[in-house]
This record gives structure tokens, C-alpha cells and sequence, in this order.
């Protein structure tokens, strides 16, 4: 299975241009492996500006993961992958010091070494850009977050989604001020192991994990009600699995979750009762609007500074 661990180096050992943390993994490791970066391209464009123009003044192999008309549609704010090996005397292009400038708070993607060429990474990489859920209907993967990119392969383990990444030996993604390593193996099950409702949905899974930490983050940040939010994800996961929720209604979820945490503490969990549940929730796991009433309550009880079993909502908190 990958293992994901954080990275940490005790003596400074590297360029002015770069991080210690950056620089050993990527550029001192042994053996055939390359460097190479995944850029997000929106991320680059939002801060920065013209992508291409400093990938080709870089004078390094580069490529994007989108083609044709999505090529066109998306432009510079596509993905794309460049090789980072330095010259022999190590002098960093502009590329490199702009993607590892050490006052970067925001990552412009993510980093890591392989054996082969970029043109075959481009290749498997692009299986996972798009993919073609059970109705037939497509949609983009942004794996090219680093934090979502941990979620994936968390969730991913084993699946031939994952799979995509075998030729990679490790990656090197930098979050939040930290930086984590992720190394494989990433091989994909034997064909008839395959089962792709199965990996469609751990693929969901992965999604609506993120979504749910970086919101139940988001409302720490705004409330301050000492909310961790992890513990929140654990309990939104154990009380709100299989129901139907797409991101707007997992969100409003994890609303009320974070609002029970901040009302009741270690008892948050025990006021989603079974009849809670009904209240909000058809026999079939459809959401009903009586949903709202429950979310309104919460919202009103944490904007106010009150608990909610105390406010006259029939069916809600208790």
C-alpha cells in the first residue's frame, strides 16, 4: 500500500531557492529516477500569470495532460507536467525558483521522480484527468492537488484508478507549510480483480472526504469553537454514509456536525439519533426538505451563540 509520511530534515542542506525538505527527496535521491512537477495550471495563472511562457524560456521538456478541444477550453489553466533535472553545475531555471520559492504559502502543485520519460507519464497520466461514471456522464479528477492527491491515495489503494501511477516512485507534495512523501507501490489489481463501481465510488469517497475536512476546517476558521476537524469528518462519515448527498448537501451535513461539536462537545455524535435521522432522511436515503429545518436550526444556534436542542424545531435536535 503507498505510504504517506511527513518529511522532515534536520540539517539545511540546500540552495537558498529551496527547501531542505524539497530538495533531498527530489534532487538528492540515488538511482535512474527524474524530478518532475505536475503544475496546476489555475493555481499558477491566478498568482503568477503566463505558465507557458516561463516553460518554454525554462528550456525544459514540458507537456499538458489535456488535449484537444479540452486543450483549448482550459488553456494555460491546464495541468501540465515538466521535467526538473538541473544542469551539471545545478543552476535553477526560472521554473524552478518560481515552483519552489520558499515564501510560497500556496503550492502550485505537486512534485515527483520517476524513471520514465515525460511523454509516457503524460500518457497514464491522463487516464485519471476524466473519468466516465456508472451513468455514462464524465468529469474531471484534480489529483493535481496536493491535498486532494492524499486522499486518493488513501482511498485508492489497490484500484487501477491508482494505478496510473505505477511508474512513479514517490511524490513529494507540500501542504500547507508541511511537506509529505507518498511512496508506492502503486500497481493496479490483476484485470479480473477489477471492479469499477467499486473504484467509482471510493473515488466519490476520496472527493467527499476532502470536501468535508477543507469545510469543517473553513467553519473553524471563521468560528473559533475549537473544533477539530478531523473528528468532525469521523463523525459526519460514521452518521452520514449511504445516504445520497452530492457536495452541496454534504456540506450542510458537515454544518450540523461541526455545530453539534461546538454545542455539546464528545456528546455531539449521540444527538443524531435514529429518529433525528428519519426526520431528514427518507427509507431510500434520499434527503427531505425537513432537512432544512434541522441545518436552519443548527445555523441559527450557532450564529446566535445558543444550543440548538434549545430552539422550537419539531423533529430536530433534541
Amino acid at each position: 500500500m503507498p505510504k504517506i509520511t511527513p518529511i522532515d530534515v534536520e540539517t539545511s542542506s540546500s540552495p537558498d531557492w529551496i527547501l531542505s525538505e524539497m530538495w533531498v527527496p527530489l534532487f538528492q535521491g540515488s538511482g535512474d529516477a527524474k524530478p518532475y512537477a505536475l503544475i496546476d495550471g489555475a493555481v499558477w495563472a491566478s498568482l503568477i500569470g503566463d505558465l507557458q511562457e516561463v516553460l518554454e524560456a525554462s528550456g525544459k521538456p514540458f507537456c499538458s495532460l489535456f488535449q484537444g478541444v479540452t486543450a483549448e477550453e482550459f488553456g494555460e489553466e491546464s495541468p501540465f507536467l515538466v521535467e526538473l533535472d538541473l544542469e551539471e553545475k545545478g543552476a535553477p531555471t526560472e521554473i524552478h525558483r518560481l515552483l519552489f520559492d520558499p515564501g510560497r504559502s500556496l503550492a502550485l502543485g505537486f512534485f515527483f521522480r520517476s524513471k520514465v520519460g515525460i511523454y509516457e507519464l503524460q500518457k497514464a497520466f491522463r487516464k485519471l484527468t476524466r473519468v466516465k461514471d456508472i451513468d455514462e456522464s464524465w468529469y474531471y479528477v484534480r489529483y493535481w492537488e496536493p491535498e486532494y492527491f492524499i486522499f486518493l491515495a488513501f482511498f485508492l489503494e489497490g484500484t487501477r484508478l491508482l494505478g496510473v501511477f505505477e511508474e512513479v516512485e514517490s511524490f513529494i507534495l507540500p501542504i500547507e507549510g508541511d511537506v509529505v512523501e507518498v511512496k508506492g507501490p502503486f500497481s493496479p489489481p490483476e484485470p479480473a480483480e477489477y471492479d469499477r463501481e467499486y473504484e467509482l465510488d471510493r473515488l466519490f469517497d476520496a472527493g467527499a472526504a476532502m470536501v468535508a475536512i477543507r469545510h469543517a476546517r473553513s467553519l473553524e476558521q471563521d468560528h473559533d469553537a475549537g473544533c477539530d476537524s478531523d473528528t468532525v469528518y469521523d463523525v459526519f462519515r460514521t452518521a452520514f454514509s449511504g445516504y445520497e448527498l452530492d457536495y452541496s448537501d454534504l456540506t450542510a451535513c458537515v454544518d450540523i456536525v461541526y455545530v453539534l461539536f461546538a454545542s455539546y462537545g464528545a456528546e455531539a455524535s449521540a444527538k443524531l439519533t435514529k429518529e433525528v435521522m428519519e426526520y431528514c432522511f427518507d427509507e431510500t436515503g434520499e434527503m427531505k426538505i425537513s432537512f432544512e429545518h434541522v441545518h436552519g436550526q443548527c445555523m441559527f444556534a450557532l450564529k446566535h451563540g445558543l444550543l440548538p436542542h434549545r430552539l422550537p424545531f419539531e423533529g430536530g435536535i433534541k
